[in-house]
């Protein structure tokens, strides 16, 4: 017996099982391209404004999806991406789509001046959390890097971001180098610009910094979580020679209270 069901969605029943209750029971076809199409914000969008037409309508009837799938999506809620009156309504109903969230994956929610940051659990299947920083030494120096683009930094805007100058971001850069000059590998070596085109890649790729057309980073308010980052260096000791060997051993640590 087949049953149509949604257009991503057909349910097939086993005869033994509808005869004998035995066997099989029910199954289903999925349409991964349906479904996806289904569940698209453009989707969504089209549903809501088809009988109104009305954008400004349209943003008040999709914004709680809206906010539901970028905290899921992005692990991040930022208030300053929304408009104002979405920032005001996800303060107002922060309970109720903290309440959603973790219904729906098991993690919890940080509530913060800025926004609402979601905690996948640990046992979450591989894919859906990011390993970072990780053991990659571009992560680590990354993150050195963050952290003195943020201390020379201007104070925070009203919505927890600071944006620093790319003059100003060079100059970090020159100086986490030249402190960290023996841990650099080949990648990383060449001048500030390879070291900056190797590390903004990877901090944009996580949210933490936003880069304009005229290269300021814009460093987003949950940079706060990686605070501190420490790279301690020593060179190996060749335990025949004591001689220092061609590869330093470099120790990377991060604040316990992140």
């Amino acid at each position: 017996m087949w049953c149509v069901d949604p257009p991503y969605l057909r349910c097939r029943v086993a005869a033994p099982w509808e005869d004998d209750g035995k066997g099989i029971g029910g199954g289903f076809d999925i349409n991964p391209d349906a479904l996806l199409q289904f569940i698209d914000p453009h989707t969504v969008h089209h549903v809501f404004i088809a009988d109104s037409g009305d954008v400004e309508e349209v943003r008040i009837a999709t914004r709680r999806q809206r906010m539901l799938r970028r905290l899921l999506e992005d692990t991040v809620l930022l208030y300053g991406d929304l408009h104002p009156e979405d920032a005001d309504y996800a303060r107002a109903q922060r309970s109720s789509l903290v309440t959603a969230v973790t219904e729906m994956t098991g993690g919890t929610v940080e509530i913060r001046a800025e926004g609402m940051l979601l905690r996948l659990p640990e046992d979450s299947p591989a894919g859906l959390v990011v390993a970072f920083p990780g053991s990659r030494r571009s992560s680590w120096f990354a993150l050195n890097i963050l952290d003195a683009v943020i201390a020379a930094g201007p104070p925070p805007d009203a919505v927890g971001r600071v944006a620093v100058a790319s003059a100003v971001v060079d100059e970090r850069i020159a100086d986490v180098a030249a402190r960290y000059a023996e841990a650099l590998t080949d990648e990383l070596r060449g001048g500030v610009s390879r070291l900056r085109a190797a590390v903004e890649p990877i901090l944009q790729s996580v949210g933490l910094v936003r880069i304009n057309p005229s290269r300021e980073w814009i460093v987003q308010p949950i940079a706060a979580r990686y605070r501190n980052p420490r790279v301690s260096f020593q060179p190996v000791l060749a335990a025949d020679l004591g001689e220092s060997a061609p590869e330093p051993m470099i120790t990377f640590e991060m604040d316990d209270n992140r």
